[in-house]
């Protein structure tokens, strides 16, 4: 979706920034949240324009797919540290390939909500979602 009309689209809605890879996740899940009356989707792939969209538009959750330990970690320092439009404590679901004991630690010390691993099912992201829905009603 172009930003011009993401920002006229979201004057009342919340609005959620997916990125992951694979697009039939991004777009089956735009689709529910859309469709479900939830909340507007900004979908991306690349870590670059993640970081685009956290600098121009304020999020209510973010669902952010690793695919470089280095780069998402960074992505949600730079959320967590304010540096974004985004209030620094927004839910954030992180979507891992696998993940160490010690990766676990650290991203709930960067107080991620939520670590679900990949493969994963789109119901999954819609439910740990729903789960944070509470949260997001009330901003």
């Amino acid at each position: 979706m172009r930003d011009d009309v993401i920002d006229n689209s979201i004057a009342n809605s919340s609005l959620i920034l997916l990125h992951e890879s694979e697009y039939m996740v991004r777009r089956t899940f735009a689709l529910f949240a859309k469709q479900g009356g939830f909340a507007e989707v900004i979908e991306t792939s690349g870590y670059n324009n993640a970081l685009s969209k956290c600098y121009k538009h304020s999020f209510n959750v973010a669902i952010i797919g690793f695919e470089s330990w280095v780069n998402e970690k960074k992505l949600i320092e730079i959320i967590r540290m304010g540096a974004t439009k985004s209030a620094p404590d927004i839910p954030i679901i992180a979507l891992l390939p696998n993940a160490t004991t010690g990766q676990l630690f650290e991203l709930k010390s960067m107080e991620v909500n939520e670590v679900l691993l990949k493969p994963v099912r789109v119901r999954s992201i819609q439910e740990a979602f729903l789960a944070h829905n509470k949260i997001i009603n009330h901003i």
